[in-house]
């Protein structure tokens, strides 16, 4: 495969006289790649041509190929089977057949509108009334595996219907279904152990996973015979180990023999077959060890080959009864484990005093490991004291290759103008030996950002149009093609192409996207017209910012806003995303400079408005920030008249480009309602959303409403792909896109819209949720914490085994808050919280945790809230529940505002204030306290003293749940605070009665006022006047403090008081 034809031959057979017009046409100029088409000026209608070619390799062997074409005076759809139309598949795979078909226009353009695509499924010319695609892309046929069966020969036929002009064409394709083979298999390992000792333990060899390739599920009918030889320390057809009588089961237990010595070695083979021919054998090595040895398994197994674009998880397990390591080997040169892997290649257990099983993974990144290799991976456990006491056992894993490269061809390849030139793509020549080949185009966006124009498809060529270059690379722009195997390895290849730019008014624009969208009746088209256009709308002027000055701040180039440089490049940081300040490097030494430039502003706010700075917890004016800082920003304030981050556009210009992106979202939503969801489609759409996003500024609240829809659509969707974690990240630039929008960053939402309703919240955390429990999904216990920082939030996915200690014990485990470079360099500390876990070796699920911490100004509550918001997102927690039915775990938020921790022994510290209220009085007097609170006393016409402590304020630091935006108490309680942090204890309540709990709170850390130490006593005069009185009061009476605060009167009523009003609560104000 991937050589070219050695020789072509053309016989062109019609009652045309011109026939052999064409077939000296056909031999003399056609090529391959790409396809060289036939004049019209060729063609006469009323006629048929059968069209035959002969092709032959380098070794001279030739084969023949045949169709028919029909010339016609009106138009009918034309009809095609993307890739060949003969296939072969096996009952196990999926099959999936692609249409095409358009109605040509006079002006030699295609429109796909209109079409209707039937599907059809015959065998031996009958229908078959029960095969029914499962795609929602009409264009393409699709049926789940085990739907066919072995032997048969089915017709797929396609036909199309143009409901506008009643035309109607067909064609089909042939699918043979050849029989599968059986597979047999033992689990636990290639090598398992058998302890020797005086009361030996038997183990279980099974082969109950065995199958039969066209049977979904167990086959019934398969049978099994095992046998046993010894191989070591010599070659014996007797068998060393205790085999059971009964050697037909599809399980069997085993077992030492007493007399037989250790370092002896068996092979145990299973023997599969069926009432056909049809056979299949597995074997495992059963060594013999001590009986203090841990004993070590591999769960995983690796029917088919590995597919080296996805991350490899082997899950396996060591039993022991002393302290003891695990280690994971491999067999390969080269592959230094402890390098590349996510998980401990090494795993030491310490205070083991009984047996007791830990889970073991090994995890390895994507495109880590060599293609088509063959690699055995080894796993050993041995006990600390005595590294001789070991066992060990393996797994073997064949890694696929990706297809081998053959050309990839545009043309016109010198140059051609956006969106007005039509390219044509195609390849040719690659080769593969896991058909069928399946190819995807697209071009590579200016914020690197591949979008697909072609969806992936047998079709070796396809055209379209494509958005101008970078100016600062000539225009040059770079196109490219996916080209997948059966098992979805690929290869990718890139050409450049130069595409000069075109300017359009908005009016020209929104007319060609109406024109295109009105012809696109496929998800193909409408993918183009998306990709076009909107790469279009993101280019910006960078004349004023070259390469190389972007280089000199260590930033990317500029791409994605005007006269802007790129993000901070790797291993350097700075002001987050687009700007022209310097980045520093992360190394030490930069790290403790103080950097005193000033932040900047996106293009100078385009002259049209003034830069502010604003903290980014709080949404409150700061006087400077520095552009590493990591607590604030600078933010435009538009002149009137001008909006956008940058102050770029009028009103009108900005309706006009708002207007075309709600057009090109609300097909981009289509899109994801009648394409299937795979790997490459929702890829396409997170791409397609991060372009269309990619200047937030002209997303206006219906766009919003849209872009939510969308992701939720892609979230919703991750669970049915195999898509890796780093490509499932990239919606998160889109969900902190929406936050700079909804916090007005922006400044095109009218205040009056950008407040932000529960429903939003709901749907971002929902959003966030659904991509996490993914996240989690793909991971294995030990690896590492998966996070991501941005501007207004930050996430991180974790797991744990429940069964990481004793069993019974609590394993407290703690997640802290990741942080950025510029965090770290402010000094900021990580948020966290705890979780006990109770160990339970009778649970196989992981804990699954992911928290969201995100910038509190989302909320509208910053007077209030004195931390970010933190959101626990935890499935599968055993907890150990308290007799009061819940389940505590801890937090540590940190503050954003200092508190000042007041000291609690001066509750009684209030001025105290002696009122006299005369016989018959009736007066209110008003107390001074504070500037902010006054007490009262009322003299009711009792004579007597009123006594007056004023209470002690002091503001304290309390934890809450966050409801919608909204707080309430939600079972929390604020255990202590410094001045930087609060600690919380929240209660979990356990609503069922499952082992384990999965739930989702936000909590936040807020400002509070208590008072206390109030005292108010009223002591009533009780007897007559001792002498008369003797006029005018010795001195004017007063109503501020008579002497130092006590807290009782100076001496005992002669009676019992009348009335004493007297308490000591605590009231509680929000700030």
């Amino acid at each position: 495969g991937g050589r070219p034809w050695n020789s072509r031959s053309f016989t062109v057979i019609s009652n045309n006289p011109n026939v052999s017009l064409i077939e000296t046409f056909l031999n003399d100029n056609y090529i391959f790649s790409p396809p060289t088409s036939i004049s019209y000026e060729l063609l006469t209608s009323g006629y048929s041509y059968l069209f035959k070619v002969q092709l032959c390799n380098f070794l001279g062997s030739c084969g023949y190929g045949t169709t028919t074409v029909t010339a016609l005076d009106f138009i009918l759809p034309s009809v095609s089977i993307l890739g060949s139309q003969i296939r072969t598949i096996n009952v196990y795979d999926s099959l999936q057949i692609s249409g095409n078909a358009y109605t040509p226009r006079c002006n030699g353009k295609k429109s796909t509108r209109y079409l209707e695509y039937i599907w059809t499924v015959k065998v031996n010319n009958v229908k078959q009334v029960d095969l029914i695609s499962t795609s929602i892309d009409p264009t393409i046929f699709q049926l789940p595996s085990y739907q066919l069966s072995a032997g048969t020969v089915y017709t797929i036929v396609l036909g199309v219907y143009n409901s506008a002009t009643t035309a109607s064409s067909s064609t089909s394709a042939t699918v043979t279904v050849e029989t599968g083979n059986l597979v047999a298999k033992i689990s636990g390992g290639l090598t398992q152990s058998l302890v020797q000792s005086a009361n030996p333990q038997p183990i279980i060899l099974d082969a109950s996973n065995s199958y039969d390739q066209d049977y979904n599920g167990v086959n019934p009918s398969l049978k099994y015979l095992w046998n046993c030889k010894q191989i070591s320390p010599t070659f014996n057809t007797t068998c060393p180990i205790l085999m059971p009588n009964d050697l037909t089961t599809s399980s069997i237990s085993v077992n030492s023999i007493s007399s037989k010595g250790i370092d002896i070695i068996a092979s145990v083979s299973v023997i599969v077959s069926d009432d056909t021919d049809r056979s299949s054998i597995a074997s495992v090595t059963i060594d013999i060890i001590t009986g203090d040895a841990p004993t070590v398994s591999i769960l995983s197994s690796f029917d088919n080959k590995f597919i080296v674009k996805n991350q490899l998880s082997i899950i396996g397990s060591m039993t022991l009864s002393d302290n003891g390591d695990a280690t994971w080997t491999s067999d390969y040169p080269g592959l230094d484990l402890s390098s590349i892997a996510l998980t401990p290649v090494t795993t030491t257990l310490s205070g083991i005093s009984e047996e007791t099983t830990t889970s073991l993974s090994l995890v390895l990144p994507s495109f880590s490991l060599p293609i088509r290799t063959t690699i055995t991976f080894t796993l050993t456990g041995k006990l600390s004291v005595d590294s001789t006491k070991k066992s060990s056992t393996s797994v073997i894993i064949t890694t696929s290759g990706p297809p081998q490269p053959g050309t990839f061809i545009i043309t016109p390849q010198d140059t051609g103008i956006e969106m007005n030139t039509t390219f044509l793509f195609s390849v040719d020549l690659w080769s593969t030996d896991s058909l069928p080949l399946t190819y995807e185009f697209g071009f590579i966006s200016n914020a690197g950002n591949f979008i697909s124009l072609q969806g992936r498809s047998e079709s070796t060529t396809t055209q379209g149009t494509l958005p101008a270059g970078v100016e600062s690379n000539d225009y040059m722009l770079t196109v490219r093609v996916i080209v997948y195997d059966k098992f979805d390895s690929f290869t990718t290849m890139d050409t450049t192409v130069k595409v000069s730019p075109v300017v359009l008014t908005a009016a020209e624009l929104q007319a060609l996207v109406d024109a295109q969208l009105a012809e696109a009746g496929d998800a193909n088209t409408i993918s183009q017209t998306i990709g076009t256009t909107s790469e279009y709308m993101n280019a910006v002027n960078c004349s004023e910012v070259p390469d190389s000055y972007c280089s000199s701040l260590n930033r990317l180039m500029c791409s994605q806003q005007e006269q802007t440089c790129g993000e901070c490049i790797i291993g350097y940081y700075g002001q987050y995303g687009n700007a022209n300040t310097e980045c520093l490097s992360n190394t030490r030494r930069n790290r403790m400079l103080i950097d005193t430039t000033p932040m900047s502003c996106s293009n100078n706010c385009s002259l049209h408005g003034s830069c502010i700075y604003k903290d980014m917890n709080t949404g409150e004016d700061v006087n400077t920030c520095y552009s590493t800082s990591s607590t604030c920003q600078a933010i435009c304030s538009c002149d009137i008249n001008y909006y956008g981050s940058d102050c770029t556009y009028t009103l009108s210009e900005l309706s006009d480009k708002q207007t075309t992106r709600l057009q090109l979202l609300d097909a981009l939503y289509n899109l994801t309602t009648i394409q299937n969801i795979n790997d490459q489609n929702v890829e396409s759409w997170i791409s397609q959303l991060n372009s269309n996003t990619q200047k937030p500024d002209e997303i206006s609240s219906d766009g919003l409403i849209l872009v939510n829809s969308i992701l939720l659509t892609i979230v919703k969707a991750l669970p049915s792909t195999t898509i890796s974690t780093s490509n499932a990240a990239n919606v998160l630039i889109t969900i902190n896109r929406v936050s700079t929008i909804l916090l007005g960053y922006t400044n095109t939402i009218p205040a009056s819209e950008m407040m932000i309703s529960s429903d939003l919240l709901l749907d971002r955390d929902r959003i966030l949720d659904l991509y996490g429990s993914y996240i989690t999904s793909t991971m294995s216990a030990g690896q590492q914490g998966i996070s991501s920082i941005y501007s207004e939030f930050r996430i991180l996915s974790e797991v744990k085994p429940i069964a990481s200690g004793v069993d019974g014990s609590i394993t407290t485990n703690v997640f802290n808050t990741p942080l950025s470079t510029s965090e770290v360099n402010d000094g900021i500390n990580s948020s966290q919280f705890t979780i006990p876990v109770t160990n339970d070796y009778t649970v196989s699920s992981l804990l699954e945790i992911n928290q969201v911490v995100t910038r509190s100004t989302l909320y509208n509550n910053t007077n209030i809230f004195n931390s970010n918001p933190m959101r626990l997102n935890i499935k599968s927690w055993p907890c150990t529940y308290a007799s009061d039915g819940t389940c505590q775990i801890s937090l540590v938020l940190e503050n954003y505002r200092s508190v000042p921790v007041s000291p609690t022994n001066e509750a009684n510290t209030g001025l105290n204030y002696s009122t006299e209220c005369d016989a018959g009085e009736n007066t209110t007097y008003q107390l001074y306290c504070t500037p902010t609170h006054n007490e009262t006393v009322t003299c009711d016409g009792v004579g007597g003293m009123w006594f007056t402590r004023c209470p002690h304020f002091r503001e304290v630091s309390s934890c809450s749940k966050i409801v919608g935006t909204d707080i309430s108490s939600g079972n929390c309680s604020m255990s202590s605070y410094t001045s930087t942090s609060t600690t919380c204890l929240c209660n979990v309540t356990h609503a069922t009665s499952s082992a384990t709990q999965s739930f989702q709170r936000d909590y936040v850390s807020a400002l509070e006022t208590i008072s206390e130490g109030y005292l108010q006593t009223f002591i009533p005069y009780t007897g007559t006047p001792s002498s008369a009185p003797t006029g005018q009061p010795t001195s004017t009476p007063t109503i501020v403090p008579t002497s130092s605060p006590t807290s009782n009167p100076s001496s005992a009523p002669t009676k019992i008081p009348m009335t004493t009003v007297s308490w000591n609560n605590t009231m509680s104000f929000n700030e």
